[in-house]
């Protein structure tokens, strides 16, 4: 019996979907039989479903075959903007300019076959993951604090990557935020990983997180600017301080510090000697009873929280029924307790918008920034919606309502400092805000200004960050940008190819996307 007998469905259904994407490609090569099973649609479809599900809700909006949009998603690139010193730059030779202020989208130097599906942006760096769970980074996680005044020092010091490397976990990560000072992760086997530095996180031991149960077993992290939130699969949501940790955790032996000092060279990746630290987190009051009040009624349904974000302090979250909350400020007692004044519903968000024609649809996610008390809740699909909220509001408190992004299928929101960022279901990044001491919009006029950005007018603007030595830099940027306007990624391109966005990421003073081109030439073969 010759392979060419086997029926063209059981290669689809059942042979060729265990392949590597490498393997096909070369059965594809041998005979035009397997030319044509290879390149079949369904096939193709079936391996984006599994790489690259996050982006399959809008792949449809494309217009590409299933084994181009594969293509194009194993080949992303990523764009950076903003001040990107520190290492946000992404060049391993990069020489620093005095003031590392970029107004256009320049584009951070990946490894080939990288195939990264998100992006996260830190206080002082970028981080991202692949589609096989992996965690590269570029930048420093730490401050550039003396190490007398952090809370938690690393050994190596301040460690500064100029180029994306991998740090290397046990698990594949499947969420990550960063806080200030820290970032946290969520890997596979639902275990909670901590990075106070690079080189050594810590994973949180505690009966409360031992996966035994939905009560026990994290589905979302979030950070805060000095804390971290898990959301647990039950919809409690439980916290912790990583510098509240007992500091004697943190000390390593002489042999430990050696093998960090030697993981921290290396050129392509990053071993890290993790830890396991036993400690409790708090677990955060239960979300109260709907009340028959304003727009909420005691039949309005789940009140279980489905996603949370996580602000300065506070924490806001969404339920599976379109409710949005707010958790009061956090803090500790002088006994070391701890104090929150709970959960509270902002009604107003649940009020339809005047602007809708049709009813908007169900609020499917909520984003902040963790340095800031500003957050996004947004709904996805034709009739999206994305509502604005602070920590200081009530119950009575409207939202804030951005008309020009009203059903206009947007699929992400990103927040920083001062500016903000959506993407939208055709690929199209919109940013507005204004340039706190760096230029985030993405739409600043370079050096050699080019006809692709848009037609604001420009005014020279002196930016006082300068390290000591430097002559201060002047540049042409916008004023307060309050219309989300377009940021364009093909400014180097002379060949008018398409450029979509696919995911995008915020801090204080940088933004990052994830991009990429249907009519790219790059080999299939290379992807993993």
């Amino acid at each position: 019996m010759h392979l060419s007998d086997i029926v063209i469905e059981v290669f689809l259904h059942d042979l060729l979907p265990l392949a590597s994407t490498h393997d096909i490609l070369n059965l594809g090569c041998t005979s035009k039989f397997f030319a044509k099973v290879c390149a079949d649609e369904t096939l193709w479809e079936r391996r984006c479903r599994v790489d690259f599900k996050e982006y399959m809700g809008t792949a449809a909006l494309w217009d590409a075959t299933w084994k181009r949009l594969y293509k194009a998603l194993s080949f992303p690139r990523v764009f950076v903007w903003g001040y990107l010193g520190d290492g946000r730059r992404g060049i391993e030779d990069y020489q620093t300019r005095g003031f590392d202020s970029f107004p256009n989208p320049v584009e951070v130097q990946l490894h080939p076959g990288l195939r990264l599906v998100r992006l996260v942006a830190g206080c002082w760096s970028f981080n991202a993951l692949d589609s096989e769970g992996s965690i590269y980074v570029w930048g420093s996680l730490e401050s550039d604090l003396p190490l007398t005044q952090r809370m938690t020092p690393s050994p190596l010091g301040r460690i500064q990557v100029k180029s994306p490397r991998r740090l290397i976990m046990p698990n594949p990560i499947v969420d990550i935020s960063c806080g200030k000072l820290h970032m946290t992760a969520l890997d596979s086997k639902a275990q909670v990983w901590t990075f106070t530095n690079w080189l050594s996180p810590f994973r949180l031991e505690s009966a409360m997180l031992d996966c035994s149960s939905s009560e026990t077993t994290p589905a979302q992290v979030a950070c805060g600017r000095d804390f971290s939130a898990l959301l647990m699969m039950s919809g409690d949501v439980l916290v912790f301080w990583p510098y509240r940790i007992d500091p004697g955790s943190f000390r390593f032996t002489a042999e430990e510090v050696a093998q960090l000092k030697a993981n921290a060279t290396g050129a392509l990746h990053m071993p890290c000697v993790t830890r396991a630290l036993r400690s409790d987190p708090h677990k955060l009051p239960a979300v109260p009873q709907l009340r028959n009040a304003g727009s909420l009624s005691a039949d309005s349904g789940e009140t279980t929280l489905i996603k949370i974000a996580a602000l300065a302090q506070q924490i806001v979250g969404l339920t599976g029924n379109d409710h949005v909350l707010k958790l009061g400020d956090m803090s500790h007692g002088n006994d070391g307790g701890f104090v929150t004044t709970g959960w509270e519903y902002l009604d107003k968000f649940n009020e339809p918008l005047e602007s809708h024609v049709e009813a908007p649809s169900k609020l499917t996610d909520i984003t902040a920034w963790c340095a800031q008390t500003e957050f996004a809740a947004y709904s996805t699909g034709t009739n999206s919606r994305v509502l604005m909220g602070s920590g200081t509001m009530s119950a009575q408190t409207s939202p804030d309502v951005v008309q020009d992004l009203q059903s206009r299928a947007v699929t992400a929101v990103a927040l920083g400092d001062r500016h903000r960022a959506v993407l939208t279901a055709n690929g199209e990044l919109l940013t507005w805000g204004m340039h706190a001491g760096a230029p985030p919009l993405g739409y600043g006029a370079p050096d050699n200004p080019t006809p692709a950005g848009p037609t604001f007018p420009m005014i020279p603007r002196t930016f006082a960050m300068v390290p000591p030595g430097f002559v201060q830099q002047q540049m042409h940027l916008p004023p307060m940008v309050d219309v989300p306007t377009p940021v364009r990624f093909d400014h180097d391109a002379d060949s008018g190819k398409r450029m979509l966005c696919i995911a995008v990421t915020t801090a204080g003073t940088h933004t990052g996307a994830l991009v990429i081109s249907l009519e790219e030439d790059g080999q299939l073969d290379t992807a993993r």
